[in-house]
């Protein structure tokens, strides 16, 4: 009955068959994007409660790196100079931070100056039709880089542990072989 109502688009039932949750652990830019899907829940990460000027955080910040490939250049010196520019920022962003909590400066203001590549973990909890909504935008070629790395993953997993509902998603996206890459 299940896979009929999916193939029909019948995709309200599905609705009854309860929330999947799951934690990803990657950068703000991602939590950004993800969070605009209005039909599921989020627990993110503060940066206003995180002090990363502290012991807990060893006064530094997390971010995630850039991978090469995704800045789609070919001259190996120009990847080696973005990535320079990269850490650099990071770095300047870093000592920002830390700069204005030593003045006493809140955390929820000092986190202005904080980088869209900081790291965070969010949670995420949605019923069946959303994720497969979520999956359908954010596995497509045109997806960031980033949430296509966690999502496609995601995808694949689901579609061995519950087939009858993310199959035909995971077939499509492994089909497309090429929206893996």
């Amino acid at each position: 009955m299940l896979k009929y109502i999916i193939a029909n688009g019948h995709l309200a039932m599905c609705e009854f068959v309860g929330d999947i949750v799951v934690t990803f652990v990657s950068n703000r830019g991602f939590s950004h994007e993800l969070v605009r899907h209005r039909l599921a829940s989020f627990a993110q990460e503060s940066t206003r409660y995180c002090d990363y000027n502290n012991e807990e955080f060893n006064s530094r910040i997390s971010v995630l790196p850039v991978p090469d490939d995704w800045m789609k250049l070919d001259d190996p010196i120009e990847i080696i100079e973005s990535q320079q520019i990269f850490e650099t920022a990071y770095n300047h962003a870093e000592e920002a931070y830390n700069e204005l909590r030593n003045l006493g400066v809140p955390t929820e203001i000092a986190r202005e100056v904080l980088p869209i590549g900081l790291k965070t973990e969010v949670s995420i909890k949605a019923n069946v039709t959303e994720w497969r909504h979520i999956f359908d935008l954010r596995t497509s070629k045109r997806a960031h880089p980033r949430m296509r790395q966690l999502m496609i993953p995601l995808l694949l997993e689901l579609a061995n542990m519950v087939p009858i509902v993310f199959s035909d998603l995971a077939d499509r996206t492994r089909n497309y072989g090429r929206r893996l890459q």
